[in-house]
């Protein structure tokens, strides 16, 4: 990492014309990290099509889960995906998924999230109950917010499906994909630091 030390000592206070060229110098670099942030991104983006799509389907067709080259294994694999339908934007399948997961001893999958609106002066109410809340309170805001998080949900339907439970992959959000993976012996990997 180069040190800009040096080139943070202006003249004089009232220099603007070193002023102007340091201001010129920031937008410069900082017009260089937004064009190497587009580029990682578009990089990305090809790995991951890389890794999900042709990789997959090149091992299938030549009958393969796993292959080493230049001392690189290459791996593929089911990877499991699972995430409910946003509450706000599709409230029905949300409920659905919720249902299910309630109905099949998965209740705790489901977290509360209870948001307590009020004003400075009454700081002291968010540790009450929300129902002493409503009643107490009435011109506080009080709101439920009921989620799942995605990495809970899919370590739980991946775990059932590996039981072989049959499980409604589209009310859960859930899905299964082949998918390729890199895994660079640990001296390959200290020498591309």
């Amino acid at each position: 990492m180069p040190s800009y030390a040096d080139d943070a000592v202006l003249a004089a206070p009232t220099d603007l014309t070193a002023l102007k060229a340091k201001a010129k110098q920031a937008m410069g670099i900082e017009d260089d990290i937004a064009t190497r942030l587009e580029l990682i991104g578009a990089d990305k983006e090809k790995l991951r099509f890389i890794l999900e799509d042709e990789l997959p389907k090149l091992m299938a067709t030549a009958g393969m889960t796993e292959f080493v080259v230049d001392g690189v294994t290459v791996k593929c694999g089911i990877k499991t995906f699972a995430s409910l339908p946003n509450a706000e934007n599709n409230p029905e399948a949300f409920a659905a998924g919720l249902k299910y997961l309630d109905t099949h001893g998965a209740a705790s999958l489901a977290k509360r999230t209870i948001a307590i609106l009020l004003n400075r002066e009454k700081k002291g109410m968010a540790n009450t109950l929300v129902k002493y809340l409503a009643k107490k309170y009435p011109d506080a805001s009080v709101t439920i917010k009921v989620s799942v998080h995605h990495g809970t949900l899919t370590t739980w339907v991946k775990e059932r499906l590996e039981r072989g439970f049959d499980l409604p992959l589209e009310t859960l959000g859930a899905y299964q994909k082949m998918i390729a993976s890199i895994k660079r012996p640990k001296a390959q990997m200290d020498t591309n630091k």
